[in-house]
């Protein structure tokens, strides 16, 4: 009986096992196992997602990999100061437990004063 019991106990836990990985794998959670341009399993590549870009990239070994976005061409500028963080350009959700912010999933336009990164704030400003 012990020896039934322990090898039931066994069975169960790999079908447990095996249950977590197929809804892994259904459930995007694996995408890297069935994408076909950026095969993970020879070490040449490895998709990677990125948080506030809406889709998986493909980062290949010794390559730097850059992600462009362009904004839409309907949206206004952000009228920024020297000090102003991108930061400003997240977005609120709110929910249940009330408001998230969110980075941006888009690109932004923005207008920035000239000769910002001469005034030595201690942080380089990119794009500005």
């Amino acid at each position: 009986r012990g020896r039934v019991l322990l090898y039931g106990c066994i069975l169960a836990a790999l079908a447990v096992l095996m249950l977590v990985w197929w809804l892994m794998y259904l459930l995007d959670g694996m995408a890297f196992l069935r994408e076909t341009q950026c095969r993970a399993t020879k070490n040449k590549a490895m998709p990677v997602r990125v948080a506030g870009v809406s889709r998986w990239q493909c980062a290949r070994w010794g390559v730097p990999h850059y992600i462009t976005r362009m904004p839409h061409s309907s949206s206004a500028a952000l009228e920024a100061q020297c000090s102003t963080p991108f930061h400003a350009l997240d977005q609120a959700v709110v929910n249940a437990n009330g408001t998230v912010w969110t980075p941006s999933e888009h690109a932004h336009w923005v207008q920035c004063p000239p000769s910002c990164q001469a005034f030595g704030l201690g942080v380089e400003v990119v794009g500005c």
